[in-house]
């Protein structure tokens, strides 16, 4: 009779925790159940916010998550990976542009890719290298939305979501002797309300006046985190370093662009002069993380929108895991990202 007291007592416990958990993360049971019933290596849900303080403001020495360090005491250069990748032989059967766009990319079916959007060789010829100057800004960190959330980790301070991660990759960025500036403005909330629908038209008057003040910034990072159906296994999106779960990376490239049956039309209104240079630096960021990583990265996707990516030559929109990963994948996403950044711009 005991026994039975204390199964019912425990099922009732476990069904409140669910609906808690069922309530605050916003998601569907279906995405519940099937994130708990999947294999799943044994590994903490999420980084603690003291953890976070530590590693963000370096109140201890932090040797890293995936071994970063050894790779760069190896001296390791990521420009080995396009000459790894491609061959001359590769690179003419690139030159056919629908063989490169369906090896390497995704897209909205609304999209218009010009041709000179998708040219091999400008993608491996072109110099991305920045000189590395610590005694100004080079770099800025941002987040058009800073109120997205992971699973079941969300709360009410912020360093939970997605600017934490943000946070973690300044850290690693900051660690490579690199000045960084991370902006943390929210402008996906009105109100109280979570409102995204016009979030870069209200960041971008903010971000225009910190590169006016900071003019050396030449790398313009807006980190997100990306949303998908609840339904879908969150495996898909979880990679596995150095035996840690990580959280896959996706570049997003806006394109300013639609396909109107099968011609592309500019969006005039949104121009973009620095589409084919954005696009170079995103393949050479997925062909070095890959390299190094394995699969960490997700396809390149193409959109016919502009973001925050015409105001240098150096800005990626970088989609950090999805709604389906916990905090702690994502933070361990960092360190891989910032090594790749770093060594394939800042090293040379």
């Amino acid at each position: 009779m005991v026994n039975l007291k204390k199964k019912n007592i425990i099922k009732i416990i476990s069904s409140l925790l669910l609906a808690l958990a069922f309530y605050n993360a916003n998601l569907s049971l279906a995405t519940i159940l099937i994130y708990y019933t999947i294999p799943y290596q044994t590994e903490p849900s999420y980084i603690d916010l003291a953890t976070l303080d530590e590693i963000v403001w370096g109140k201890h020495e932090h040797r890293g998550l995936v071994g970063i360090y050894d790779l760069i005491e190896r001296e390791t250069r990521t420009a080995e990976a396009t000459s790894i990748y491609f061959s001359e032989q590769t690179r003419e059967e690139l030159r056919n542009r629908t063989t490169f766009l369906n090896r390497f990319f995704s897209m909205d079916r609304r999209t218009g890719v010009r041709p000179e959007y998708l040219d091999i060789d400008f993608f491996l010829d072109i110099d991305l290298s920045i000189r590395k100057t610590p005694e100004v800004p080079q770099v800025l960190v941002f987040h058009t939305h800073a109120m997205s959330e992971f699973f079941i980790d969300g709360g009410e301070d912020i360093m939970e979501g997605i600017v934490g991660v943000g946070a973690t990759l300044v850290y690693y960025l900051r660690s490579f002797g690199l000045n960084v500036i991370h902006y943390k403005g929210v402008y996906d909330m009105i109100d109280g309300v979570i409102y995204r629908s016009g979030a870069y038209e209200r960041i971008e008057p903010s971000i225009i006046r910190i590169l006016e003040e900071n003019p050396t910034i030449e790398l313009v990072l807006d980190i997100h985190r990306d949303g998908v159906p609840e339904t879908t296994n969150p495996n898909v999106f979880r990679r596995y370093i150095n035996g840690r779960p990580t959280a896959a990376i996706m570049f997003v490239n806006g394109l300013s662009g639609v396909n109107e049956n099968g011609y592309t039309r500019r969006l005039t209104g949104i121009p973009n002069p620095y589409v084919r240079e954005n696009m170079a630096l995103t393949f050479n960021m997925q062909m070095a993380l890959q390299y190094h990583f394995g699969d960490i990265t997700r396809r390149m996707f193409l959109t016919p929108f502009r973001y925050i990516n015409h105001l240098r030559p150096h800005s990626m929109l970088v989609e950090v895991g999805t709604q389906l990963n916990t905090s702690y994948e994502a933070h361990n996403a960092m360190e891989p990202l910032a090594y790749t950044l770093y060594s394939l711009i800042f090293s040379h």
